[in-house]
């Protein structure tokens, strides 16, 4: 990815993550960088981060970034064609526009319940013990389920029955 990010350009990376990890690696190359996520920490005097949605207006000027990168990110947004739209709306005329998703030559495929796996990690004790033991738990409960775009209340009947209740 990196060698398709042309010299001192200005890049976006959409879905950034927390620390920015991508923009931080390309620092040295780039004359500045904006990552937006959900949830950021703090930038540096080139790189920008605001929280934000990937799928979502942008409130950046059109026509002004060499490059965007939104890696592992298409998947899991509600809105796809908007990020799209954005990012072409937001590249300069030749600009690169990097899109990856998971593959599967490029990592095993697990057939998993997404919102099952962040419902039931509250249950798990630490090495220190903190946390609740899955066998403390008596159904019927009710899981608070707080994941990106995802904010939901779930009736837990037992494990792999649940039902949405509220969001």
């Amino acid at each position: 990815i990196k060698n398709q990010i042309p010299n001192n350009a200005k890049v976006l990376d959409l879905g950034c993550g927390y620390n920015a990890k991508l923009l931080h690696l390309l620092e040295n190359k780039i004359q500045s960088g904006i990552g937006i996520d959900i949830s950021v920490g703090k930038g540096t005097k080139k790189i920008r981060l605001k929280e934000g949605r990937a799928d979502a207006k942008i409130n950046l000027e059109s026509k002004q970034l060499d490059a965007i990168t939104a890696l592992a990110l298409i998947e899991h947004v509600q809105n796809p064609k908007k990020l799209l739209s954005e990012s072409f709306r937001l590249l300069k005329e030749g600009g690169v526009l990097i899109i990856t998703t998971p593959s599967r030559l490029s990592k095993p495929l697990y057939a998993i319940n997404h919102m099952e796996g962040h419902l039931l990690s509250g249950l798990t004790l630490s090495k220190n013990g903190i946390g609740t033991s899955y066998k403390n738990i008596s159904f019927p409960a009710l899981g608070l389920l707080v994941s990106g775009g995802h904010t939901e209340i779930i009736l837990m009947k037992a494990f792999g029955e649940y039902e949405v209740v509220g969001q």
